[in-house]
């Protein structure tokens, strides 16, 4: 649902106190297999960090980006991790 999802990101965010992102390649526009909705393909790298621990990381992004009353919305997202170093 909508909750789950907004408390699930604000539940990340929280704990994640330093986030830093870099594009890792271009972006692909794809269509779906929904006439109203594109597909947008990225991978990238990123570093996590609190005081005690450090993440970096490479993932893999697929957004469904659809028309929402004149702009454009995420309305799906997926996320397959490539390689993951804790420190």
């Amino acid at each position: 649902s909508k909750n789950y999802i907004w408390k699930d990101k604000e539940t990340f965010f929280r704990s994640w106190r330093r986030l830093s992102y870099s594009l890792a390649d271009d972006l692909r526009i794809v269509n779906s297999d929904s006439p109203d909705m594109i597909l947008i393909t990225f991978t990238f790298d990123f570093t996590m960090e609190t005081p005690t621990k450090t993440i970096r990381a490479t993932a893999k992004n697929t957004w469904g980006i659809a028309d929402y009353d004149g702009s454009p919305r995420i309305i799906s997202e997926k996320q397959t991790r490539i390689n993951r170093n804790s420190f």
